[in-house]
């Protein structure tokens, strides 16, 4: 996947988007384009199909860039959202070693060593987005964010922030290029404040007030592709 220039200006952003068919305000533009330009996460908060969660695939899409897709609920914790050891292959590693014969005490060392090694680690999606392996920086997704405990949403911060996870037994792991990362809080869940400590790292804008404008702009686009599919038909017919 090819990685394509960030906008140049708030216009620019709102070309961009609409040219993918998402209508946005100049209100959301500007935080979209400062997210991008000052590399920080951008905090969505809206009524539900207000285009939260549609505006992550379309900045992927218009990026050129990986969507990695984070999918909060109560009780995701640190092996749901980062990562976890493959402990069923650890332990088909260690019988391996008995069976090989494996005793001394460097082979002991030895695979102690390797079975906490990456190939015995599953990453998950947070660990997948800030891996220093990616070509380019992905668009992290974290939807839902409300549904998450306020324990998890502390763990969040040094990703957030630091765009970095730590690994006991591997050490921290930080990204090359912070990654462009979206939030999705639906306006109807939990209160607030509970997420005060993670709005602080972000620019958080409100999404999907009534705009006329936005709404008009919208419709004409509506019209407009209903227009052209219509033509496709009936130039096959």
């Amino acid at each position: 996947m090819s990685d394509t220039a960030l906008p140049t200006s708030i216009d620019d952003t709102l070309a961009r988007l609409s040219a993918l068919d998402y209508v946005a305000d100049r209100q959301l533009a500007t935080c979209v384009y400062l997210a991008l330009k000052l590399q920080r996460p951008l905090f969505l908060e809206g009524e539900p199909g207000t285009g939260k969660t549609e505006i992550a695939r379309t900045l992927a899409t218009m990026l050129g860039r990986p969507l990695i897709r984070l999918q909060c609920y109560e009780g995701l914790d640190l092996a749901g959202a980062a990562y976890e050891w493959n402990y069923g292959r650890q332990m088909m590693e260690i019988r391996l070693a008995e069976a090989t014969g494996g005793g001394a005490k460097e082979s002991r060392d030895a695979l102690a060593n390797e079975l906490f090694s990456e190939r015995f680690l599953t990453k998950r999606a947070l660990l997948q987005a800030i891996d220093p392996a990616n070509p380019v920086p992905p668009v992290l997704l974290i939807d839902e964010l409300d549904r998450a405990d306020e324990p998890f949403e502390a763990f969040l911060l040094e990703v957030l922030a630091d765009y970095q996870i730590t690994i006991p037994e591997l050490g921290t792991v930080k990204a090359a290029q912070p990654l462009h990362k979206g939030d999705d809080l639906p306006r109807q869940g939990r209160p607030g404040a509970g997420h005060a400590a993670v709005q602080d790292v972000q620019l958080a804008p409100g999404v999907g007030e009534a705009d006329p404008v936005v709404q008009t702009a919208a419709l004409d686009r509506v019209v407009d592709l209903a227009r052209a599919v219509a033509g496709e038909h009936h130039d096959g017919w």
